[in-house]
């Protein structure tokens, strides 16, 4: 019997949880292949469609806030945000600026959809458009 850590039970919670939430997503979740890696500080995703997880971050918060960091994620899949990001920058491997730079324009743009139904479980620190 293969035992299940304490992040993997905390990440299956916030992946029920956001099912529960928006039904839509499963298609997606259930193609993502998981990497858990401490070289990201939550999540992040790539346009393999794996989504590397920080355990550590796993392990210790609430499957709420798991799960906001999981639809963020999984958001950037749906809306092929490293494809267009490639088309934007018409380049196949866009400059470290020019990566951040998309990257932090569409989080803005994410992190405003998901702010009515989900804005109280955002981490800290997070960029916002006050």
């Amino acid at each position: 019997m293969k035992t299940i850590s304490v992040a993997d039970a905390h990440f299956n919670a916030a992946k029920n949880i956001c099912k529960g939430t928006e039904p839509y997503l499963s298609p997606i979740w259930d193609k993502m292949r998981i990497v858990e890696t401490t070289e990201v500080p939550i999540m992040a995703v790539d346009k393999e469609n794996r989504i590397y997880i920080n355990p550590n971050y796993i392990q210790n918060h609430s499957a709420d806030k798991i799960a906001y960091a999981l639809l963020h994620e999984t958001l950037h899949v749906a809306y092929d945000d490293a494809g267009r990001m490639h088309k934007v920058t018409g380049t196949e491997n866009p400059s470290e600026v020019e990566a951040l730079v998309h990257n932090v324009a569409v989080d803005l743009v994410l992190q405003q959809q998901l702010q009515k139904h989900h804005g109280h479980q955002e981490p800290e620190g997070i960029v916002r458009i006050q």
